[in-house]
């Protein structure tokens, strides 16, 4: 299969990794194909090819099961949104409008809808998995699109968290200018996917959970996703960082398993002894990553470029 960059259209690569196989990983769960990460000579991006250098079938359609939650665990992830989203939802205030139309493109299980909305925002959510779908509209009450076409308002800012890693490179750059002309001018791209110069990536190689093809199809780095969403894509850089540390990676028995950091320990002693200080130390590696931009996440928002305006003819 011929491999072309989705940044610059480079169609060399080299291997990344000394060209280890890496054993495949869906939105579904692991695969038995094998695959390799390579590294395009022209701008750097890396991107995830199978082995056998086969096509893959990026089928969305029936993941998720993960993230059909309890009614317990939805009220604390409603939370951890809130907080998470707050520099987000200010950003949009201040440079689109207190009732922005906001769509949330690769909504998973809607929450973010269900928290935007709240927020006062007029939010949407486009979903390609009919699961998450039904259960978004049994569990919240909304009623998530398949496809942003379905969407016929004009759109004041698109949410891409996690998600500009899945699409596959060959196809990535169509994708996001489908996106991007559904932007109204002035609007907003924000979003976050994996740091590729994560110190996780640079101890842990391979053996990192963000380093999961072909779930993980494209694998950005400050450099490239700045290329790929400015030159490429067309947009004009609002901010772009890093941030956040991920100890979890490291005391996983396996690649994906949790580890006891991913979850509050039920024992007293360990919580407080144990548990509690080791968070603490991960949020404060997050701060010195971030200004070393070596944190796990990159984070970024862009805006659609406004018409100029033509200046009369001299009479």
């Amino acid at each position: 299969m011929e491999r072309v960059c989705p940044v610059c259209g480079e169609d060399v690569f080299t291997a990344e990794f000394g060209g280890e196989r890496i054993p495949g990983y869906s939105l579904s769960g692991a695969t038995s194909e094998l695959y390799i990460l390579e590294r395009c000579i022209g701008c750097g991006m890396v991107i995830g090819t199978a082995v056998d250098d086969s096509s893959v079938d990026f089928d969305y359609g029936d993941y998720g099961e993960y993230l059909t939650i309890g009614e317990r665990e939805v009220q604390r992830i409603t939370g951890r949104t809130q907080t998470l989203n707050r520099a987000h939802f200010k950003l949009v205030r201040m440079t689109v409008g207190k009732r922005a139309r906001i769509v949330d493109f690769g909504a998973g299980n809607g929450i973010f809808v269900a928290v935007a909305r709240a927020s006062g925002f007029d939010a949407y959510g486009v979903e390609p998995s009919v699961m998450l779908r039904k259960w978004c509209r049994e569990h919240l009450g909304i009623e998530l699109f398949a496809s942003i076409d379905d969407i016929l308002a004009p759109i004041h800012v698109v949410r891409m968290e996690q998600v500009i890693e899945h699409l596959p490179p060959d196809v990535s750059p169509k994708i996001m200018r489908d996106v991007v002309s559904r932007l109204s001018p002035g609007g907003l791209l924000i979003g976050s996917t994996p740091n590729y110069e994560s110190v996780n990536v640079a101890l842990l190689g391979a053996r990192d959970p963000a380093i999961a093809p072909p779930a993980h199809a494209c694998y950005f780095t400050l450099h490239t996703i700045d290329r790929y969403l400015s030159s490429t894509i067309g947009l004009e850089k609002v901010f772009l960082n890093t941030y956040g540390a991920r100890f979890t990676s490291f005391m996983r028995k396996e690649k994906f398993t949790a580890s006891f950091l991913d979850s509050v320990p039920a024992s007293y002693a360990t919580k407080y002894m144990v548990w509690y200080p080791l968070k603490v130390l991960e949020k404060m590696a997050g701060v010195a990553l971030r200004v070393t931009k070596k944190g796990y996440q990159l984070q970024f928002a862009y805006r659609k470029p406004c018409p100029r305006a033509i200046p009369p003819s001299p009479k």
